[in-house]
C-alpha cells in the first residue's frame, strides 16, 4: 500500500494509483485471522511488498513472543522465493495460495490426479488435497469459486461471440470482388492486428488461403481452459494435525478481512494521505495513529455488529 510524502522516508516506488512525479512511503499492516490491527510498520516508498516480510516475521518472534505462528499472505507477498529464503530458515509456518500459471503448471504435471484438478469434479463446499514432487514439503488444497467459475465462463463465451463476429466480418471483406484484402500474409497481418486483441485466438482452428478465410472453435483447448475456471489452490505447510484442510482455506479466505483495514486507512474515512509532516519519526507517528483510530473504529463496528 502506497502513500504519498515528499521527503526523508519518502522515495519513488512504484504507484499503483498512478500519481507520477511524487515520492511515496510503503507502510504494512499486520492484523488477526479476524480483521482486527495488530501492528503497523512505515517503510521506505521503494521497497517492495515482498521484502516487508522479513521485518514482519522478527517482530512476530521477538516482539509478541508467540509459541506457534503462521503467516498468510496473497500470492504476491509469500513467494516461492520467500518461502525459501526467510520462511524456511527460520522454521515458521505460512499459508498462501498459487498462481493461475503455477496451477496450469500443475495440472501438467499431475495426470495422475486429473479430478482433483477440474473444477466439473469439485463441489463449492469441499477442499481435495493433492501432492506435487515438486512441493514435497506443502499442502496443496484444491477449492472451487462457483460465482468466480460462472463469471469466467460467461466472459469467455462473450470474448469468443466477439471474435467470431470480427473474423466474419473479415472474411466478409476477403469475399468482396474489389477486395483489397487478398492474400495469406494481408489475411494474416489482418487476423493479427484485430483478432489477438480478444485474446482468446488460441481457442480458434482457422484456415486462410488467398482469397477463403474460415475458422471453427477449438472446443477441446476451450474445455482445457474451463476446466479450471473458479478454481484456486491453497499451498501451505501447516500439518494437518496443526490445521485442517477447511481451516487452511478459511485462514486464506480471511486475508479479505484485511481489505476493509487498508480502505478505511488510505481513502475512506481516516485518509492517512496527504500527510504534511516531514521528518521520519513525525511520519511514523501519523501513521500509527492512523492504525490506532482505525482500532477503535473496528472495535466499534464489533459491539454494533454484536449488539444486534
Amino acid at each position: 500500500m502506497t502513500l504519498l510524502l515528499q521527503r526523508l522516508i519518502a522515495a519513488f516506488g512504484h504507484k499503483r494509483d498512478g500519481k507520477k512525479g511524487k515520492k511515496q512511503i510503503t507502510y504494512g499492516l499486520l492484523c488477526a485471522t479476524d480483521g482486527c490491527p495488530v501492528a503497523v510498520e512505515v517503510f521506505a516508498g521503494n521497497t517492495g511488498d515482498p521484502m516487508t516480510l522479513k521485518r514482519q516475521i522478527d517482530k512476530i518472534r521477538r516482539r509478541f513472543n508467540l509459541r506457534q505462528v503462521a503467516m498468510v499472505g496473497d500470492r504476491g507477498m509469500i513467494t516461492t522465493a520467500r518461502i525459501r529464503d526467510e520462511l524456511q530458515p527460520v522454521a515458521l509456518d505460512w499459508i498462501s495460495a498459487f498462481k493461475s500459471s503455477d496451477i496450469r503448471q500443475l495440472l501438467r504435471e499431475t495426470p495422475n490426479q486429473p479430478a482433483a484438478l477440474s473444477s466439473a469434479q469439485i463441489k463449492a463446499d469441499e477442499v481435495v488435497e493433492i501432492t506435487s514432487p515438486d512441493y514435497p514439503s506443502e499442502r496443496l488444497i484444491v477449492c472451487l469459486n462457483p460465482r468466480l467459475q460462472a463469471e469466467r465462463a460467461r466472459k469467455r463465451e462473450d470474448l469468443l461471440k466477439d471474435t467470431e463476429k470480427i473474423l466474419e466480418k473479415i472474411a466478409r471483406l476477403i469475399r468482396q470482388p474489389d477486395s483489397r484484402l487478398q492474400g495469406r500474409d494481408r489475411i494474416f497481418h489482418r487476423l493479427g492486428r484485430e483478432v489477438n486483441r480478444r485474446r482468446v485466438e488460441k481457442h480458434f482452428l482457422v484456415t486462410v488461403t488467398d482469397r477463403n478465410l474460415s475458422w471453427t472453435r477449438n472446443e477441446q483447448s476451450i474445455a482445457e481452459e474451463a476446466r479450471l475456471d473458479g478454481l484456486y489452490v491453497v499451498r501451505t505447510s501447516l500439518k494437518p494435525e496443526d490445521l485442517s484442510s477447511h481451516k487452511a482455506v478459511e485462514a486464506y479466505k480471511s486475508l479479505s478481512q484485511v481489505e476493509p483495514a487498508f480502505r478505511a486507512l488510505k481513502t475512506n474515512s481516516l485518509q492517512i494521505r496527504p500527510i504534511y509532516v516531514g521528518t521520519e519519526p513525525h511520519v511514523r507517528g501519523h501513521v500509527f495513529l492512523c492504525m490506532l483510530a482505525w482500532y477503535v473504529e473496528w472495535h466499534m463496528r464489533q459491539c454494533l455488529s454484536n449488539s444486534h
